[in-house]
This record gives structure tokens, C-alpha cells and sequence, in this order.
């Protein structure tokens, strides 16, 4: 049996030992949460996104011909202004070392002259630095 010293011991440092190391990923990612809920908010336009990434160059992207973007909601897509009423779920944050976070989950929306609602979904990668968003890429 454990003495109650080694169990004390052990939890300390579990809470302890990590802090300094995940207080910048969880900035990043609290980031990267904000921009997918501002997105999912009908009032809020690819130009306030645009402002908030200015390093980002979002008139440069362009999706993969093998991306229908009518069956598919690409971010790309979403800064086109080519879908609204959207909604995001299952949203994962995945911090990398390089001040990259990865996010997946699943969106929900529709395109403005259809009735129909499409979900699929997805996986960004956005890069930081100082809690900034400098770079996207989309997988």
C-alpha cells in the first residue's frame, strides 16, 4: 500500500509540473474557440474575421478542385460568404509545439439561395504567435 505522502506527492506535481507549459497553449487555443464562435454568430462578417487575421491572406486560398464546395463547408468557403446559419460541433483543439493548433469537428450550414442544411467534417490548422493568428491551412 501507498503511503498517503507519495499520493499528496504525486498530485502536486500533476498540478504543478504542467502549468507553465499549458498556459500558452490554452490561450491559443481560448483563440481559436472565440473565432469558431464568432464565425457560427450570423452577425459576425468575414470582414471582422479578416481583421482579427490580418496576416492571414484569405483572398489567396482556393480550395482543392476535388472540394464540391456546394456538398462541402470549407472555411474558405465560410470567409466567401457562401454559407450561413452555420453551427459548429464537436469542436477538438489539438496544441502543437510550434504555436500550431489543429481544430476538428463538425459544421452544420446552408448556402444563402438553398433551403437545404449540409454537414460535414473538418480539420483546421492555424498557427499563433503571441497569441496572434498568423497562418491556416485546411485539410
Amino acid at each position: 500500500m501507498i503511503p498517503l505522502k507519495i499520493y499528496v506527492l504525486m498530485f502536486a506535481a500533476a498540478l504543478l509540473l504542467p502549468k507553465g507549459v499549458q498556459a500558452q497553449l490554452t490561450k491559443n487555443e481560448r483563440t481559436m474557440k472565440h473565432i469558431y464562435e464568432m464565425v457560427q454568430k450570423n452577425s459576425t462578417t468575414s470582414g471582422e474575421i479578416k481583421a482579427l487575421t490580418p496576416k492571414v491572406k484569405w483572398d489567396k486560398f482556393k480550395n482543392d478542385q476535388e472540394i464540391d464546395e456546394r456538398y462541402t463547408i470549407t472555411f474558405i468557403a465560410i470567409m466567401k460568404n457562401k454559407w450561413h446559419s452555420l453551427e459548429f460541433n464537436d469542436l477538438a483543439f489539438l496544441s502543437e509545439r510550434n504555436n500550431t493548433v489543429i481544430v476538428s469537428g463538425k459544421v452544420s450550414g446552408k448556402e444563402p439561395a438553398e433551403c437545404e442544411y449540409i454537414s460535414n467534417t473538418f480539420k483546421h490548422s492555424w498557427t499563433l504567435q503571441d497569441e496572434k493568428i498568423i497562418g491556416f491551412s485546411e485539410h
